[in-house]
């Protein structure tokens, strides 16, 4: 055989497969198993994380106080806004 046949058979040969793992996932969304899968591999994934932070000392606390100092900030910009908006309205 030729070279190029032999190109043209394998990428037949991968179209065939291609064809067929994207037919599969159509039909996992049909009966919603692709969203499980996800979950069974996100879930591990999302709790290792969790561990490593848990583990990771003075890490929760700085992740706490920074998420205060974000809101603190975001209630004083709302509060900066709404007196711009009551000097318009005036």
């Amino acid at each position: 055989m030729r070279f190029d046949m032999i190109l043209a058979l394998l990428h037949l040969g991968y179209r065939w497969l291609n064809r067929d793992k994207i037919l599969l996932i159509k039909l996992m969304g049909v009966v919603g198993l692709h969203g499980f899968i996800g979950a069974l591999i996100a879930i591990p994934v999302v709790g290792y994380l969790c561990l490593i932070v848990y583990k990771t000392p003075g890490l929760c606390k700085m992740i706490v106080d920074t998420g205060i100092d974000l809101v603190k900030t975001g209630k004083l910009r709302v509060e900066a806004f709404n007196e711009i908006v009551d000097a318009v309205k005036a």
